[in-house]
């Protein structure tokens, strides 16, 4: 892991890749859920993280499923290397969303859904300025202009008080980040024939509305514009796979993603004014109902992915992981490596068989709020590192 010294203070990782392990919390297994969410600093009385589900069980939260999900948040990461994370406070992040003059755009399936519950019990508190709201069927944290708190974060930010006519966060969920027409002639363009889909997806436009935004702050003077770029974050892969496209071979759709994050990489290219992030996926655990805690050691088995009764694919997402990390690796070359990032969150998902939602049934979703709260972690990271870059 590569590292970068900070005068008078800790290494602070460089690099996407982030290598360690989980380790048992000093304190223990938490005792209740409000112990729980008083050590994430997500808010009392929320219901999302009810759903950690132990095999057999109905979802209802019995004494089991209360002491799955205990047990499965009571882990930490810790990277390797005696490299850093920057550390993450609510206040800090809410005022850096309050910088970026769109704040942060989530893109992607349903586990980008995941991560965007998770921000929305972080970031949301009873009586507090942040809120979930909904227009046009997206979801979105909005910060209230009149709660008694804006004046402090909107001086604390130093921005004015028209950016809280827009979101801190908005989700769009898109399964594969293109549309099928955009899929068919990338599948048109690498001589694979045959794709169609074979189940529906979600495809909330989100590129074009990104690029709008970037355009509106473009209009703004340079000396009216204290802006920061607006964060972008995307991810993909669980749906891309062989059963659902009606693609033959692992060959072929690795010349259809190659293509896809080469043409998705070039149009945000050429869009300023944003600092685009790709989270990595990991694959899920065949056979997690029998996990309980942390592996040290990767334990996915690929050949057992046909008990599902279809290809998921899931064999593909090391390789998927590679080509994104690699034409960004490219892009950040060519452009400037702060307006692409990877957050690399392979070895810390793939060390968690112990985590999914409902096993062995779902072996694919997680458990909150652990991996989310990482995921977060690492974002914060890459934003923050960015930051201390540009102010050098």
């Amino acid at each position: 892991m590569e590292s970068k010294e900070q005068r008078g203070g800790p290494r602070f990782s460089r690099s996407g890749q982030r290598e360690g392990s989980w380790k048992m919390r000093d304190g223990g297994v938490w005792k209740t859920r409000e112990e729980l969410n008083a050590g994430f600093g997500i808010r009392q009385g929320t219901t999302a993280y009810d759903r950690c589900i132990p095999p057999g069980e109905d979802g209802s939260l019995t004494s089991a499923h209360l002491n799955r999900l205990l047990t499965a948040a009571s882990y930490e990461w810790h990277p390797d290397s005696g490299c850093y994370l920057i550390p993450l406070a609510r206040v800090d992040f809410i005022t850096r969303l309050l910088q970026s003059y769109h704040g942060l755009w989530l893109i992607g399936d349903s586990l980008t859904g995941e991560h965007f519950d998770y921000l929305d019990n972080f970031l949301s508190w009873p009586g507090g300025p942040v809120s979930q709201t909904q227009v046009n069927d997206r979801r979105m944290l909005m910060f209230n202009a009149n709660h008694p708190e804006a004046e402090f974060y909107l001086r604390r930010a130093g921005v004015p008080a028209e950016r809280l006519a827009r979101p801190l966060v908005w989700v769009a969920r898109h399964d594969r980040l293109l549309n099928i027409e955009e899929l068919g002639k990338i599948w048109e363009y690498v001589g694979v024939p045959g794709f169609s889909w074979l189940r529906p997806q979600d495809e909330a436009e989100w590129f074009g509305s990104l690029a709008a935004t970037s355009k509106e702050q473009a209009k703004l003077a340079e000396a009216d514009n204290p802006y920061k770029p607006t964060l972008a974050m995307v991810s993909t892969g669980a749906h891309w796979t062989r059963y659902s496209m009606n693609i033959t071979t692992d060959e072929e759709m690795y010349l259809g993603m190659a293509e896809a994050a080469k043409r998705i990489l070039g149009a945000i290219s050429t869009v300023e004014h944003v600092d685009f992030f790709v989270r990595t996926q990991s694959p899920g655990h065949p056979g997690c109902e029998a996990a309980h805690e942390p592996t040290p050691i990767p334990s996915n088995d690929f050949a057992t992915v046909a008990k599902f009764g279809k290809d998921l694919g899931w064999q593909m997402f090391s390789t998927y992981n590679k080509i994104w990390k690699d034409q960004i690796a490219e892009r950040q070359q060519s452009l400037g490596w702060t307006r692409f990032g990877v957050v690399d969150n392979w070895n810390l998902e793939n060390q968690r068989p112990d985590l999914h939602l409902r096993p062995p049934t779902d072996c694919l979703h997680h458990c909150m709020p652990s991996l989310q709260h990482h995921w977060t972690r690492g974002l914060w990271h890459e934003i923050k590192i960015r930051d201390l870059a540009r102010e050098a």
